[in-house]
């Protein structure tokens, strides 16, 4: 399978389709179409490509060589089956999804997952990002990794479950981490002070464990077993949620030890 002609259509218009979409663009592909449920990010993505959109999966292009699935992973089996049949390879770009949800669609398919944290509103150096790739067979899956080689130059491949572990691990390194920033905003914001205040310390707690390992840079009351200051945090805490999180983090960095 080589794909000579690089047309590309995006299937949805969110955070990681539209930083994908552009770099793909850079690269020299030609994007034919942005397809989202919603005419609002469909056409606003598709204006900053200078090409068509649509909400209608029956106005796809016919001729593309590339779908590329960007949407939630629970509309890809769905969404793939009413695209239907197609002389192309279709990608899918999530980390927890077997690409055999392409299967008795397409001959030619796999997986592109990037693992990074995307927001519409930040610029990412999509070059630097990690990405890990499947091909349902070694040709595909040469072609994919060339695809991912043209806009990254940190490409792998990855079977699903090891996609599965990177996916679990970066939920607690990105997600989970954001959350605490979210509730360390919420304890700053009742008190009348500012979450910026905290950025300093975000910065070389992030910055640290390129140098150390993340156990290594553990430090606070649970580490130290300061069970008096443990027990003042907790009386300040407003509520039982903070409370059960604040105790349950704690509890697992001590068991780390």
């Amino acid at each position: 399978m080589i794909i000579t002609r690089k047309h590309i259509t995006i299937l949805g218009a969110g955070n990681v389709s539209t930083h994908l979409a552009k770099a793909l663009q850079q690269a020299g592909f030609h994007i034919d179409c942005i397809f989202s449920r919603t005419q609002k990010s469909a056409a606003e993505l598709a204006s900053n490509l200078s090409c068509p959109c649509t909400t209608s999966v029956d106005n796809l292009p016919t001729t593309s060589d590339i779908y590329l699935f960007s949407v939630a992973d629970e509309a890809i089996a769905h969404l793939a089956q009413s695209v239907g049949t197609r002389d192309a390879l279709f990608i899918h770009t999530a980390g927890s999804i077997s690409i055999d949800v392409f299967a008795n669609i397409v001959p030619c398919y796999g997986v592109m997952y990037p693992l990074q944290t995307f927001s519409k509103q930040r610029k990412i150096d999509v070059a630097e990002v990690p990405f890990f790739v499947e091909g349902n067979n070694a040709e595909t899956e040469q072609v994919i990794l060339s695809i991912a080689q043209s806009i990254s130059r940190n490409v792998r491949i990855a079977n699903q479950s090891m996609r599965k572990q990177l996916h679990l691990a970066a939920v607690f390194a990105c997600n989970f981490s954001n959350h605490c920033y979210s509730l360390a905003s919420d304890i700053l914001t009742r008190h009348g002070l500012d979450f910026s205040l905290l950025l300093p310390l975000i910065n070389e707690t992030s910055s640290k464990v390129t140098e150390l390992s993340p156990r290594k840079a553990q430090t606070g009351p649970a580490i130290r077993h300061d069970e008096n200051v443990m027990q003042q945090h907790l009386n300040l805490l407003s509520t039982d949620n903070e409370k059960k999180i604040y105790t349950i983090m704690s509890e697992s960095i001590q068991q780390q030890k």
